[in-house]
């Protein structure tokens, strides 16, 4: 037999799934886009890492940059712009926008030695270079910015 009473108690609980969701779509759009904006910074993180990775070892291998007593050669500062347009133009091919003045160049001061075969004794003396890169994070929703940094280290063989 058709219950009446039944049949309307049951569409009255629409209502209140409508309120239950209007409830839950604002934590779940915030969650999202949170989970965005953190892929965006992470995705520009690592762009700036590979692209100082290369400028370093663009710099690494500029003939005369570093003399055997890690000064600076005739071919220095050359090699810094050089490492800086490395830099400046794989990030922009990937969509981070960098200037030549984000991006660092120095070197060691002193020869570092170092124990290639494991045997305890220094084999080698390398003067080391190394590449910064600093900007922002401008996130969408959020109104303040987010430093970002990278660096890489490569050993000078200036071939």
């Amino acid at each position: 037999m058709f219950n009446y009473t039944n049949n309307r108690n049951r569409y009255r609980q629409g209502g209140g799934v409508l309120v239950e969701f209007a409830l839950i779509v604002p934590i779940l759009v915030v969650i999202v886009f949170g989970i965005t904006e953190l892929g965006r910074a992470l995705l520009q993180n690592n762009t700036m890492t590979k692209a100082v990775e290369g400028g370093a070892r663009y710099m690494a291998r500029v003939h005369g940059a570093l003399d055997t007593g890690c000064q600076e050669g005739g071919n220095w500062s050359a090699g810094v712009i050089g490492a800086q347009d490395v830099v400046v133009s794989y990030a922009g091919s990937l969509g981070l926008t960098l200037t030549n003045s984000d991006v660092t160049v120095t070197h060691s001061s002193q020869p570092l030695t170092i124990d290639v075969d494991g045997d305890g004794n220094p084999d080698v003396s390398a003067c080391m270079i190394t590449v910064r890169v600093s900007t922002v994070f401008s996130p969408l929703a959020y109104f303040g910015k987010i430093p970002l940094h990278a660096e890489a280290q490569e050993r000078y063989i200036g071939e």
